[in-house]
């Protein structure tokens, strides 16, 4: 009877401590299941908040103090600003925020939170989408504008000896050879010039460019040049009054070749006189 006794303190001893064990297990089991942080929890409930917070303040909220229940305690601990961009998701919403256009503000009633939004625009550094996409809109359709050529001043030049051809025989045998036939040395050819040079010096432009013999002589107290030959034909070749003159739009100008300035756009022909010193080629003295 005594040894049952015994047994039955043994038995219910041993139950007592398997129901110990069990309580002690299933105890710690539920501290350390609210211990455990609540990411996905906090981070559902972050991303289904109000529409009318920006992506900015959901992440600038994940960096205030986040407060905890263990149990029937609620303890307060300061998060890292790393530590709101722990997950992948978070992190992704993070370099995401430059490129998420902020709502428009909400009234706080509809906000629940007694705050309205803010939307700062730190994507664009403070300034309003829209009004970057104006800026560069206007930016876009201003034309480019191009860059002004100033243009070149010309003159037409032409050298002829037509009175020489129809006077022949006035002259020397040897000068024969190198006149025209038509009386044409120089065709009238445009040159460029610049503004203010005179009409000797555009003379000396074509025949360098052409190949015209030239010969003059300069006279440094009156800073003028006389033209004597031009193309093997000088002066005095066809009679005692024969020479070089030259003609400015139709007109004999009653002063030397290198004091007449040009402006651009003039017709200079230079022409061969056999009689009145031009007289026969329209010169009026």
């Amino acid at each position: 009877m005594k040894k049952k006794n015994i047994a039955n303190v043994l038995m219910v001893l041993v139950i007592a401590l398997i129901a110990a064990a069990s309580v002690v297990f299933v105890v710690n089991a539920k501290r350390g299941e609210s211990a455990v942080p609540e990411t996905d929890s906090s981070f559902v409930s972050e991303t289904e908040s109000d529409p009318g917070e920006s992506a900015t303040d959901r992440v600038e909220d994940k960096k205030k103090p986040a407060a905890k229940t263990v149990g029937t305690e609620r303890l307060e601990e300061e998060t890292d600003a790393s530590s709101a961009v722990e997950t992948e998701d978070e992190t992704y919403l993070v370099t995401k925020t430059e490129e998420i256009v902020s709502p428009a503000p909400v009234s706080p009633a509809s906000s629940g939170g007694g705050k309205a939004p803010e939307t700062t625009g730190k994507a664009d550094g403070g300034k309003s989408p829209g009004a970057t996409t104006e800026a560069v809109t206007e930016k876009a359709a201003e034309p480019e504008k191009e860059e002004e050529t100033v243009p070149v001043p010309t003159c037409t030049v032409s050298i002829r000896c037509d009175t020489a051809i129809e006077n022949s025989d006035r002259l020397e045998a040897a000068k024969k050879p190198y006149l025209p036939k038509d009386g044409c040395i120089l065709p009238a050819v445009t040159v460029e010039i610049e503004e203010g040079e005179s009409v000797f010096e555009a003379l000396k432009h074509v025949c360098d460019k052409y190949g015209i013999q030239l010969e003059f002589s300069w006279t440094p107290i009156y800073n003028s040049a006389y033209i004597e030959g031009i193309g093997y034909l000088y002066e005095f070749d066809c009679g005692d009054e024969s020479g070089w003159i030259y003609k400015v739009n139709g007109v004999v100008p009653n002063y030397g070749c290198s004091e007449f300035k040009l402006r651009g756009g003039e017709t200079v022909e230079w022409i061969y006189s056999c009689e009145g010193y031009g007289a026969d080629v329209g010169a009026e003295w």
